[in-house]
């Protein structure tokens, strides 16, 4: 400790010549890293006494602490003085481009700034279409539809009333025409007419014709 305060006395009596205050300033500054670098050093000294035991701790406050080593020898370190607070950092603002295409952002005061220019990233090309995928399994066959049936919406006798075994014609709702022939028993004739001119065949020799329009017209 005498050895540390001794420096500090050299360092003090090389500075005491005549000076400026800026240089004064300068001379402050160099004494204050100094006693820092001090501070440090007793520091570490003291960590390494205490951690080998051969010093100990006997009281601490708010200035410093006293050790006793074993040799019966005793000494006070002083706590370090507080560094200087630091420079108030420069404040930034973001200010939006007209055409928000991107903003600048500008630090420091009105007296001297600095700004930086940041654009808006823009969109990436399309990618390429993928592949076509596989097909898919063909679905299974739907059920078959009911057959459709025609209902007889008018019968016509193109000879008239001839008796039993007359030939007669049928029309169905779809406009089909058939002439149907009873020849007793089991001879039942059926024969799907399209437009033309027909003569029966039931014995009676009667003369009609189907026109393009599905009319009858009889000859009788």
């Amino acid at each position: 400790m005498k050895f540390s305060k001794l420096i500090l006395f050299i360092l003090s009596v090389s500075f005491l010549v005549s000076c400026g205050s800026d240089e004064m300033d300068e001379l402050r500054a160099r004494l204050d890293e100094a006693e820092r670098e001090l501070a440090q050093n007793n520091q570490s000294t003291t960590l390494e006494l205490v951690k080998s035991g051969a010093c100990s701790i006997v009281s601490q406050g708010p200035d410093g602490a006293l050790l006793e080593c074993g040799d019966g020898s005793s000494f006070f370190i002083e706590n370090g003085k507080d560094g200087k607070d630091g420079k108030d950092g420069d404040s930034c603002e973001v200010l939006e481009l007209e055409d928000e295409s991107g903003a600048v952002i500008k630090c420091g005061g009105a007296d001297q700034f600095s700004s930086v220019l940041i654009r808006h990233g823009k969109d990436g090309q399309d990618g390429q279409d993928g592949q076509d995928g596989q097909d898919g399994q063909d679905g299974q066959d739907g059920q078959d539809g009911e057959d459709a049936i025609s209902q007889v919406v008018e019968f016509v006798d193109p000879c008239g009333d001839n008796g039993m075994f007359d030939e007669v014609l049928l029309r169905f709702a779809d406009g089909t025409v058939v002439a149907h022939y009873a020849g007793g028993g089991n001879k039942q004739f059926l024969t799907i007419l399209v437009p033309a001119t027909y003569r029966t065949t039931d014995g009676h020799a009667c003369t009609f014709t189907l026109t393009d329009e599905g009319d009858i017209i009889s000859y009788n």
